[in-house]
């Protein structure tokens, strides 16, 4: 699909800050995050797996950070992001937005986030329908 047939360009289709803190998501943390990407491991993609300690028990979380276009082999070094903001990053998600998956464009940089064990059916991207405006 190209540009043309979308009904948003590229621009509107990006979260903002507000839209991040709107769901529950530290916008501070993104950007942190965000930036430390763009400047150490783009525009190879990164995927990991976070664990949040919460009551001495373990959550497993997924995260994946990679820039739109790039199609080759080559992964991404997950230990050259910043640890601050990923902790805050997913901290918060567990906090507010778990169990449902988030997929966003933050800065030209796509970000995946969910918390693996839920049910297909029950899987639905929140920011999916950030510029509907019904």
């Amino acid at each position: 699909m190209s540009k043309h047939e979308t009904k948003y360009s590229e621009g509107e289709r990006e979260l903002q800050n507000h839209h991040l803190s709107n769901f529950g998501i530290n916008p501070y943390a993104v950007g942190l995050l965000v930036g430390s990407y763009i400047k150490r491991v783009s525009p190879h993609p990164v995927s990991l797996d976070y664990i949040v300690l919460i009551d001495d028990k373990e959550v497993l979380i997924e995260l994946e950070l990679r820039k739109p276009g790039y199609v080759g082999p080559t992964k991404g070094d997950a230990h050259k992001l910043d640890t601050l903001a990923l902790r805050m990053l997913c901290r918060s998600y567990f906090d507010y937005v778990s169990p449902w998956p988030v997929s966003f464009v933050y800065q030209g940089i796509e970000v995946h986030i969910r918390a693996p064990g839920v049910s297909d059916s029950d899987r639905k991207n929140i920011a999916r329908n950030i510029f509907d405006p019904t």
